[in-house]
């Protein structure tokens, strides 16, 4: 009996072997990456918001207005064009950069590159503004850090009460934390 059943197991393999490996192979070729595709598109869905300047299925470029579950309003076009897409619809995200066109190009293609390049200006000048903002509340606490270490070293204070010292000078003086540290920086440097 043990004999029959390997004889039919390996007829089996045999016969059917080829085919079980073409149809994991054929998994492994075409599903996989199929799938992989179809989280990263699911990603760029659900991470859209406001504000992003996107291209639709179809080839329309806009900026999203709104994002109501399943449904997006994009702003096309100088005018600022309301028009509602399938989420779905959202083919990718564009990316600031560069910009290409293709020639001979079309007047409409044109204006919304144009378009597309000046809001991307004024993304960028935003950014811009950001960074600048958060630079100098950096430095701040970079200075009151400095001034709160000599007054522990001088003075012999503790962080917290060098911490209130400051706060306090401030308050006192109607100033910022900034020009309290600087004022003190350059006392305590002199002592």
């Amino acid at each position: 009996m043990s004999a029959s059943f390997t004889e039919g197991l390996s007829s089996f393999f045999s016969s059917y072997g080829l085919l079980i490996v073409l149809m994991v192979a054929m998994f492994a070729i075409m599903i996989i990456p199929q799938r992989r595709r179809d989280k990263k598109v699911k990603d760029m869905l659900g991470s859209l918001k406001a504000g992003d300047r996107v291209r639709t299925i179809g080839g329309v470029y806009g900026t999203i207005s709104t994002i109501k579950d399943d449904t997006v309003i994009l702003l096309v076009g100088p005018d600022k064009v309301k028009l509602v897409f399938a989420r779905g619809a959202i083919a990718q995200v564009e990316d600031a950069g560069v910009l290409t066109l293709s020639k001979p190009c079309t007047a409409q293609q044109l204006r919304q590159a144009a378009s597309m390049m000046s809001a991307t200006r004024f993304k960028l000048a935003d950014m811009e503004k950001k960074t600048a903002t958060l630079e100098e509340k950096m430095e701040e606490i970079r200075l009151v850090n400095r001034a709160k270490w000599l007054l522990i070293e001088r003075r012999n204070m503790d962080e917290a009460t060098a911490h209130r010292y400051i706060e306090k000078l401030a308050m006192d003086a109607r100033q910022t934390r900034r020009l309290v540290a600087q004022t003190l920086i350059r006392s305590l440097d002199n002592d």
